[in-house]
């Protein structure tokens, strides 16, 4: 599944080298018009050399400048500009709820992308087979671990989740071999490893 472009560039500018920024800048005030540039023309433009064109495809995670163009072809063309906007004070419900949407749809391509199947699978039959699940966070882990305990609790598994490390770490004495520690942010640890 591929990330809404727009919004990557965005999440990439703070990494970026200054001229990779000022042209990564330049895509965004000018995303529609990008379509029908060639490299010399971008680099004219954007006020950069041509290969920092392609160290910038590169850095965002692209193969190069055709990569660029079909990607704005698809995700900017006919889509007001507005729409990639942070959401602004007096704006109506309907441009604030297509705002959100763009951004949920991008955030779940990324995790979707992001994912490691093998590492889920694995993590999965850790948690089915466990007796019990031992979840921690501190701060605002601490409300993912009540989420946690909460989901888990309503398909039938044992949850235990303390605030207090202490109380935690005390009610580890009468566990057995299969039971989890789930700790944020994310550390899935079998008991037995933990004796």
């Amino acid at each position: 599944m591929e990330e809404n472009i727009i919004l990557q560039i965005k999440s990439a500018l703070h990494s970026l080298s200054k001229a990779e920024r000022k042209i990564g800048e330049y895509i965004l005030q000018h995303a529609v018009e990008i379509v029908n540039y060639n490299t010399s023309e971008l680099a004219q433009k954007a006020g950069v050399s041509s290969a920092t064109i392609v160290r910038f495809c590169r850095s965002i995670g692209l193969s190069g400048f055709s990569q660029l163009k079909i990607r704005l072809y698809a995700d900017a063309s006919g889509v007001d500009e507005d729409l990639y906007t942070d959401i602004t004070p007096n704006e109506n419900v309907a441009m604030i709820a297509e705002k959100l949407a763009l951004r949920f749809n991008h955030s779940i391509s990324q995790t979707v992308n992001q994912l490691d199947q093998s590492l889920m699978e694995n993590v999965s039959k850790i948690i089915d087979s466990s007796t019990t699940i031992y979840v921690y966070g501190l701060g605002a882990s601490h409300i993912v671990a009540e989420d946690f305990t909460q989901k888990f609790s309503r398909i039938g598994k044992t949850v235990v989740n303390m605030l207090d490390h202490h109380l935690l770490s005390s009610s580890f004495i009468g566990t057995d071999e299969k039971s989890v520690f789930w700790q944020y942010p994310i550390q899935v640890k079998p008991m037995k490893l933990l004796n």
